[in-house]
């Protein structure tokens, strides 16, 4: 089965990891094993991710018995774009399917639609955020 759209997993853990302490409702952190559990994803694999996180300051990470992740204040604000090129580097506008720098076929035999699939990506990735992906608290909603 192909993928037209390929994100790593790092990249995809991140964004749920980073949701998942958005929606959690506790005041204390969220510890390594618990998030790992939820996401079904291997503690070691996670604490990377989530140390890149912390690096970027959309974590704060606290060691010792009561430690864990909470998140930290530009988390909500940040857009999957900058998660994505955080992981897997900037996204390519004009990126051949083949890794080719020149086409052998003199232009792309696909003609503009890999540019405009790509343009479409790139601006869908930039609008929504980490904010935009935590569901609405039913108890704040107004009729």
């Amino acid at each position: 089965m192909s993928k037209a759209l390929k994100i790593s997993d790092a990249a995809t853990l991140a964004i749920h990891a980073l949701t998942a302490l958005a929606v959690t409702d506790s005041d204390e952190p969220v510890k390594l094993p618990r998030l790992a559990g939820l996401l079904r994803a291997s503690e070691a694999h996670l604490g990377k991710i989530m140390h890149r996180l912390a690096q970027a300051e959309l974590v704060e990470s606290k060691r010792g018995p009561s430690g864990g992740f909470r998140l930290g204040d530009r988390a909500l604000s940040a857009t999957l774009l900058d998660i994505y090129e955080m992981f897997d580097g900037p996204l390519g506008h004009d990126t051949c399917l083949l890794g080719y720098d020149e086409c052998p076929f003199g232009r792309c035999v696909l003609g503009n639609a890999l540019h405009e699939m790509n343009e479409l990506l790139y601006s869908a990735l930039g609008r929504k955020t980490i904010g935009d992906l935590v569901p609405p608290d039913d108890d704040q909603q107004t009729d």
